[in-house]
């Protein structure tokens, strides 16, 4: 990029070619190839936002190890729900006491310490995009909680067709 390019004209485009964002570094620092550094930053907010259903949790570990602190993710698909992946990131310490409490009175099987839920908690996520691995199945890339949604049933959650059209290919 030119100096005083368009910075947003110069990540959509990058967007655009296929790259899943850009670098960002402080000039007053030297290169240091194939490590990472406190003078640089990736520019890749999250594109997709979607309604999911939560299926499982865990246990945290660590502070988080009275909470669940991960939860499997699911969409829509019909009458059942399909996995999209699992998040653990973006949830206060409040939201994690607020939703073990909710969810262990969801509880329909354990295993291997993963609890599997029926799907009645609903959260809005965000994530970088949508990806599609060898088997078809497809799921959410680096998704995050932006909130609980206790004003959404489970029914209300987006769906594997709204997914797959949100498909970055």
């Amino acid at each position: 990029m030119e100096e005083g390019g368009d910075v947003l004209a110069f990540y959509n485009r990058a967007i655009s070619d296929g790259f899943e964002g850009i670098i960002v570094k402080d000039t007053s620092l030297p290169y240091e190839a194939g490590k990472r550094s406190a003078g640089w930053a990736k520019y890749k907010p999250p594109r997709i936002e979607l309604d999911v259903v939560i299926l499982s949790a865990k246990y945290g570990q660590g502070n988080r190890n009275s909470v669940f602190a991960t939860f499997e993710i699911g969409v829509k698909n019909n009458t059942e729900y399909v996995s999209v992946g699992h998040v653990g990131t973006g949830f206060s310490e409040d939201d994690l006491d607020t939703l073990t409490r909710k969810l262990k009175k969801n509880v329909d099987s354990v295993e291997d310490g993963k609890f599997n839920l029926l799907p009645r908690e609903v959260l809005e996520v965000s994530a970088d995009l949508v990806s599609c691995d060898s088997k078809g199945n497809y799921g959410l890339r680096f998704p995050r909680c932006k909130r609980i949604r206790d004003d959404k049933h489970a029914s209300e959650v987006d769906t594997y067709d709204t997914l797959i059209s949100l498909a970055w290919f």
